[in-house]
């Protein structure tokens, strides 16, 4: 099943979330049989915490299981606030239901710029969140590879016969990795994808680890 829709449902207190879970699993008999006749699916459910996730190929999966959720955290006398959302692949979040999904051009390149300005903000805040990695068939080619960019002003970090180059958002990571396909020796694989945000952090930060040694 595709997971397009999400309920979310934000407890008040994280020590809730195992009575709820179990709350849940102690009407799934109920719920997945009322959904699966219904609807045809079984929901995937996880937790987080105070967050529980459920999700859904349909908004009317969704809205089932969000009412699911509403009367097992009743029944529980537990507060939650329940939310259901859709994903929006283009703008890479989740968005209302009713904020509609883009069809034309000119709506798909909207949501495309808003999450370009997204990932911006957020390789500001919080350390580059995309890189281009390079797996190299050989440890020496790695090595020369990573002078090579030094020497063209591009800063890579080196692990092994891997190179990893860092960048705010994902158009940069596709234009960079373009720009090295003619730099690169054959056999190397060049892909661009989002990084761990540690990582990105110390790269971009490199004196970072004197406040964090057990990140090391």
């Amino acid at each position: 099943m595709s997971d397009d829709w999400r309920v979310h449902a934000i407890l008040t207190e994280p020590e809730h979330s195992g009575p709820m879970m179990r709350a849940l699993h102690e009407h799934e008999v109920d719920v997945e049989r009322d959904l699966h006749k219904r609807l045809g699916d079984k929901l995937p459910v996880s937790n987080d915490g105070n967050n529980i996730f459920v999700y859904a190929s349909t908004g009317d999966q969704a809205e089932a299981a969000a009412t699911a959720l509403k009367e097992a955290a009743e029944g529980q006398s537990i507060e939650a606030k329940i939310e259901v959302t859709r994903w929006h692949p283009e703008a890479e979040e989740w968005r209302a239901p009713t904020e509609p999904l883009p069809e034309s051009a000119e709506q798909l390149e909207a949501e495309h710029q808003a999450r370009e300005k997204r990932e911006a903000e957020e390789s500001a805040q919080q350390g580059l969140q995309w890189q281009v990695r390079i797996d190299l068939e050989h440890r020496s080619e790695a090595i020369t590879l990573e002078r090579q960019l030094t020497d063209q002003g591009l800063r890579s970090l080196r692990r092994f016969k891997h190179l990893f180059l860092y960048c705010a958002t994902e158009d940069d990571a596709r234009d960079l990795a373009a720009q090295l396909e003619s730099t690169t020796p054959a056999g190397a694989v060049i892909t661009p994808e989002g990084t761990p945000w540690a990582g990105a952090w110390q790269t971009s930060h490199p004196f970072a680890i004197l406040g964090g040694l057990g990140d090391s």
